[in-house]
């Protein structure tokens, strides 16, 4: 039965609410809704195994190696082995082991960049590719592609201990599904004629082959008997076979410049920080010799229709499923209520003439309109939206006659339209908003004065305007009692935050919740930043008891959490309900956390609810962690 669209969007915005979702664990629940979502996924995967089985798809399609050895079939080792093309006069394994953390980020950062660049410029011969080769054979098929994959999920393979993290750098190199599609067979006969045709797209063929036809019950179970075919190989379109070949493409040049226009910035990533990388990885490509060979790992994904179908209804939950805290699954979910809001706030910015050409920056038209009797009314929000979306010379034409100076500069640091799109903060409007005298000690309607909000958004060059203005950097929030330098730490602006340590933020003052910067800070770099300039590490949340090694183990922050026991952190204090990071990694099934602890010599035996570590890994079905702790000896 199909699912009701009204009642599918309204649980989207119950679980993009703060309030419910991040409060699951909190309320008892986050486990029970794990364990639902695991059973219908399971339901879901039983009706693709009776299909399975009723096809005989074992048997017509399972044995099929894609041209490959049988082993190279195996889906272990064959991801460790291929890469993507690395500039090795810029990034290679001996340039990145000798450069210290931070710049051995940014280049990985950058490295990224630049696979995608090489991804934009070869995506649409690859999908044309695709569909050419079948099409031609008369194969019944629909082909999909949501286009090339995105930075943050790259960066969290690139991270992620159970990815790439613990292979040799360049790390991202491992990522051989920049460019992706997929196709969906409608019959068996289909499939069987399209997997040696997909694999002429490829020179030389398919280079890794997982059947997921061929998969043991066992290994099917696991994921949801949702069989894929994937199919992977280097693609190499004929007479682009070089970097010079793209550079001399106007098409190419178009879509390199577009990427570095408009693509977004990530939360979580500074915006200087991210203009920077982007900035590197073109010049990579213009530096690069002339013959520098183009080619990328490509892959395409095959499914036969009824696969497709409940894949479909997989959807939802699997988003569910695959959230590693009740955090994670908000986040998850508020990104897509904020896609949404984004497509209706443009509407509404265009909603009169004058409006319209100050969001699209068109200032000839707001000269012509301006001349037109009757029109004050529409000033005041038509400077709002040119601020918004920091069209500075729409605004500078607006400014004389605008009543809204102080309500422009906050929305130039903290816009209603897609601010994700600016790197440094809409600069050139706030810089003439402050030579017109605009107020920026002045709040917003929550609380929030401007510096507050460049610190927030990470706006690094309007946070260097502004604190050239002499605004207070000290003044908390009204709402919260929150910082510029709590809210750069907790929204991981680390250029941010190296700016107001400079400027001489307080970073060990409490916020009406308790926490300090230092609590909620979460990499290694802000925390390095903090401790440098005397952050207290072992300061507690004031209402809560809760330190910033307790915080990290509870997000699973392995890599926080190994720099707070590099300097000494007190692993062991307990929050005022008794709660240690010991507590914390057992009850969440941190098993990376739990070993940095163990190895650490962390307390195992103290209780919190009346359990000890070892019995919240027993009540929350931990397996791997139980044994890690019946290994350290650890009490019941």
């Amino acid at each position: 039965m199909k699912v009701n669209e009204r009642l599918k969007l309204n649980a989207r915005r119950i679980l993009a609410t703060f309030r419910f979702s991040s409060n699951l664990a909190w309320a008892g629940v986050w486990n029970s809704l794990q364990r639902g979502v695991a059973s219908h996924l399971a339901r879901l995967g039983q009706q693709l195994d009776f299909f399975y089985q009723q096809e005989e798809l074992r048997n017509k399609v399972g044995y099929v190696t894609g041209g490959l050895q049988a082993h190279s079939v195996d889906s272990t080792p064959a991801p460790q082995q291929l890469q993507q093309l690395i500039p090795a006069q810029f990034c290679s394994s001996a340039v990145l082991e000798n450069v210290d953390e931070i710049t051995r980020s940014e280049l990985e950062c950058t490295y990224i960049h630049f696979l995608r660049l090489l991804a934009t410029a070869v995506d649409e011969r690859f999908q044309r590719k695709v569909k050419a080769v079948l099409a031609d054979h008369n194969i019944k098929f629909v082909h999909y592609s949501g286009g090339i994959k995105g930075f943050e999920c790259m960066l969290l393979k690139t991270t992620s201990e159970d990815d790439y993290g613990l292979l040799p750098k360049p790390r991202p190199s491992y990522n051989n599904d920049i460019n992706r599609c997929l196709v969906t067979f409608e019959t068996v006969s289909d499939l069987e004629q399209g997997i040696p045709l997909l694999a002429t797209v490829f020179d030389g063929g398919y280079n890794k082959f997982n059947n997921g036809m061929g998969w043991s019950p066992e290994e099917a179970a696991e994921k949801h008997h949702l069989r894929l075919i994937l199919g992977t190989g280097r693609f190499l379109e004929t007479g682009f076979e070089t970097i010079g070949d793209y550079r001399r493409d106007p098409g190419a040049q178009k879509l390199w410049e577009d990427y570095c226009l408009q693509q977004k910035v990530p939360p979580n990533i500074g915006r200087r920080t991210w203009q920077r990388c982007v900035h590197q990885a073109m010049q990579w490509v213009r530096e690069l010799p002339d013959k520098w060979p183009v080619w990328m790992n490509c892959e395409v994904q095959m499914l036969l229709r009824p696969y497709t179908l409940i894949r479909r209804r997989m959807h939802e939950l699997y988003k569910v499923s695959r959230s590693a805290t009740d955090l994670c699954l908000y986040n998850e979910y508020a990104r897509l209520q904020e896609e949404e809001a984004l497509k209706r706030q443009h509407g509404q910015d265009g909603s009169t003439p004058l409006k319209l050409a100050c969001r699209d920056g068109d200032v000839a038209a707001v000269g012509q309109l301006l001349s037109q009797d009757g029109l004050q009314e529409h000033v005041d929000s038509a400077f709002l939206v040119a601020c918004d979306y920091g069209q500075e010379h729409c605004a500078t034409a607006l400014l004389d006659r605008s009543a809204t100076l102080m309500e422009g500069l906050i929305r130039c640091v903290h816009p209603k339209s897609d601010f994700a799109l600016t790197v440094n903060g809409h600069s050139g409007c706030v810089e003439s908003l402050l030579t017109a005298k605009a107020d920026t000690e002045k709040a917003a309607s929550d609380g929030s004065s401007a510096v507050h909000l460049a610190s927030q958004n990470g706006h690094s060059r309007v946070l260097q305007l502004l604190i050239a203005a002499k605004t207070d950097i000290a003044r908390p929030c009204i709402t919260d009692g929150s910082t510029p330098i709590m809210m750069a730490t907790n929204n991981d602006h680390l250029s941010a935050v190296n700016m107001l340590v400079r400027a001489k933020a307080n970073v060990n003052r409490y916020a009406t919740a308790g926490f300090t910067a230092t609590i909620l800070a979460g990499g290694s770099g802000r925390r390095r930043v903090l401790v440098d300039a005397k952050a207290e590490v072992n300061r507690p949340n004031s209402r809560t008891g809760s330190t910033a090694a307790l915080r990290a183990a509870t997000g699973g922050q392995h890599k926080a959490l190994e720099f707070l026991i590099h300097v000494k952190a007190d692993i062991n204090i307990p929050s005022n309900k008794g709660e240690t990071p010991a507590h914390a990694a057992a009850q969440h099934g941190f098993d990376k956390i739990m070993q940095l602890l163990i190895t650490a010599k962390a307390e195992l035996n103290c209780k919190h609810r009346n359990r000890t570590p070892r019995g919240w890994a027993a009540k929350n079905k931990h397996s791997k962690l139980l044994k890690l702790l019946i290994e350290a000896k650890a009490r019941p």
